[in-house]
């Protein structure tokens, strides 16, 4: 998962937060593993639109960068839409440094978080899960029958041809 917290700084973990989404210098980049706290990858990218309060223009520009949560302190509401309608989490109440925000995001104190983490590790159970529908359990159950049917036919073969 990759979070992007805003910053007012571009040093890594140590970078201080930005309070306002809108207004933030940077992000962060952060890859994570919600099972796994310790991050796997940090890098500090700088907002091309810091302080032209260009949200829909940020809010495109974070997807490409498979970012699926952006952490802050605080957000406008139709900042937070912009993020949604880009399928990005919007979590807020983030304060200090950005190493201080992942460790709230992942202890679910940030007001958004704990849906946020739940809905992550719902989507990562379903995928590895590979979650079927009833006609895709019947389907998947009679091609079983089949196979079970083909190889107890190779069986018999197998048997009768060495019998001579």
């Amino acid at each position: 998962m990759r979070l992007a917290l805003t910053a007012d700084t571009n040093e890594g973990l140590a970078s201080r937060m930005a309070a306002r989404y809108d207004n933030a210098p940077f992000f962060v980049l952060v890859d994570i593993d919600p099972q796994d706290p310790a991050p796997r990858r940090v890098r500090g990218v700088e907002n091309p639109w810091w302080g032209a309060h260009a949200a829909p223009e940020v809010a495109t520009f974070l997807p490409p960068m498979r970012v699926s949560v952006v952490i802050t302190g605080s957000i406008a509401p139709r900042d937070a839409r912009y993020l949604q309608a880009a399928e990005i989490y919007a979590v807020t109440g983030a304060a200090g440094t950005v190493s201080d925000g992942v460790r709230a995001f992942l202890a679910g104190e940030l007001d958004g978080a704990e849906a946020c983490l739940q809905g992550m590790e719902r989507e990562a159970l379903e995928s590895a899960a590979g979650i079927v529908d009833a006609s895709d359990a019947d389907r998947i159950g009679q091609d079983a029958e089949d196979v079970a049917d083909e190889i107890d036919d190779i069986t018999e073969e197998w048997h009768r041809r060495r019998r001579r």
